[in-house]
């Protein structure tokens, strides 16, 4: 009776319905009274643990047990049956304990499924995005290798052309083309005329199609090696219609050829070439 009287009459009320009770035209005091009658007809007159203890379980879990450790599956169960009802009934305190477990248990368990959906969602985002972008990459790779390089689109050495100009050039559209290093000889040797021809003619055919030996052949016969560089370098002026900018430029790839020809990578090298240098360069010509 004590527990009725500390509930408000719109929760006598409802309790009185779930008995099955007429509530029509009765104050509080009468709804705790007929509530009261109505348990005395469901329960032995016992100690309210006791009433508690010996009420039936549900899906295993004993109600003395609900409190600490049920699962929310069981408390979803025992709140939909007859077993919650008698509960209530009995120990009010204890339902609406058991009612905010279930809600909380719902609660948890909503989110837990929101976050795997929001991380799926993530995921399948994600996986998209990569495939896009491979496919992307796919495409333009086939692309670049499937389209036929035409004659047209190297640059030819023609009479008077500077041979180391000339390579510079091909090399920078081998680059814009992406071609693979082993096919840049294929793509050099129609371009060569005149004497560049003679010396590819004269190779042997171990070397066709390698570039880099074409490419040593012809320097040495162009006499392009580390040693014309450098005089190059040393000897070079700038012409009246040149700007600050393109002498500069030109020195730095003049000397950029002379201290890779003697594979002066190096800092101690490049110190040992320098010093070499100016040191020859205070001997006398016979001497150098």
């Amino acid at each position: 009776m004590e527990a009725y009287r500390k509930q408000s009459k719109e929760a006598l009320e409802l309790l009185y319905q779930e008995k099955n009770l007429p509530t029509f035209g009765k104050n509080k005091a009468q709804l705790i009274a007929d509530l009261v009658e109505a348990d005395s007809h469901i329960f032995q007159p016992e100690t309210d643990t006791e009433r508690v203890t010996e009420l039936p379980t549900t899906a295993g879990v004993l109600l003395t047990e609900m409190p600490g450790g049920c699962t929310p599956q069981n408390i979803k169960d025992i709140c939909s049956t007859d077993l919650f009802r008698q509960l209530m009934a009995a120990n009010p305190q204890e339902a609406l304990h058991v009612m905010i477990q279930q809600q909380a248990a719902e609660r948890e368990s909503a989110e837990r499924l929101a976050e795997r959906e929001a991380q799926r969602r993530h995921e399948l985002e994600l996986a998209k995005l990569q495939f896009t972008l491979q496919s992307s990459l796919n495409s333009n790779a086939s692309e670049s290798s499937t389209r036929r390089l035409r004659k047209d689109d190297f640059p030819s050495l023609e009479e008077g052309t500077d041979l180391d100009v000339f390579l510079k050039s091909f090399e920078k559209v081998y680059r814009q083309h992406q071609l693979p290093s082993d096919q840049w000889g294929r793509y050099l040797t129609p371009q060569l005329k005149g004497k560049a021809l003679d010396v590819f003619v004269s190779l042997p055919p171990e070397t066709d199609n390698n570039y880099e030996a074409i490419k040593s052949a012809l320097q040495k016969t162009f006499n392009l090696t580390p040693e014309s560089y450098r005089k190059k370098f040393r000897s070079m002026q700038q012409c009246p219609s040149s700007s600050c900018i393109i002498y500069i430029a030109q020195l730095e790839t003049t000397f950029r050829q002379w201290v890779t020809g003697v594979q002066a990578t190096t800092y101690e090298a490049l110190n040992d070439l320098m010093v070499l240098e100016q040191f020859l360069q205070t001997r006398s010509p016979n001497v150098r």
